[in-house]
């Protein structure tokens, strides 16, 4: 229904607007109307749910697939604390479900592996590799990846 601080849908977007109208009904003291309005509000939505969801294009009825991803990032020793913590603000966005970090010794002396799991709705892709691009700017920070994580 939400992502972040935006509405998704047309469905959620209408049935707002909808409320706050029942909503002033009622304030102004036009209970027949708004029980009347609360009656079509919710019949709409469900009569009119399927067509909502071909609308807002989403595949399997609506029923967004989680995903699980790894990201990793090698980066230097001293800098870990950093890097983790710009991980783990980089992953920590509405839609996703940051599972695990963990740190562990670099493919070199000086270096040091930190990974993440996590769970995603829908096409996540994109967010990751802008988290990908974003990282590699970090001069301590000699490799980034991330990969789904097969089932």
């Amino acid at each position: 229904m939400r992502d972040g601080l935006s509405v998704r849908g047309l469905n959620t977007a209408a049935t707002l607007w909808c409320s706050a109208a029942v909503g002033c009904l009622a304030g102004v003291g036009l209970f027949v109307l708004a029980v009347c309005g609360t009656a079509g509000v919710v019949g709409a939505n469900i009569l009119l749910r399927p067509l909502g969801r071909r609308l807002d294009r989403e595949p399997r009825g609506g029923a967004e697939v989680a995903t699980d991803y790894h990201f990793e990032a090698v980066c230097l020793e001293a800098e870990e604390a950093h890097i983790r913590h710009r991980l783990v603000d980089a992953l920590g966005r509405p839609g996703y479900q940051l599972r695990s970090i963990r740190s562990q010794d670099g493919p070199a002396p000086g270096r040091v592996t930190v990974s993440a799991l996590l769970t995603a709705e829908g096409e996540a892709g994109r967010t990751l590799e802008e988290a990908v691009s974003n990282l590699s700017l970090d001069p301590s920070v000699s490799a980034v990846s991330w990969s789904v994580v097969p089932a």
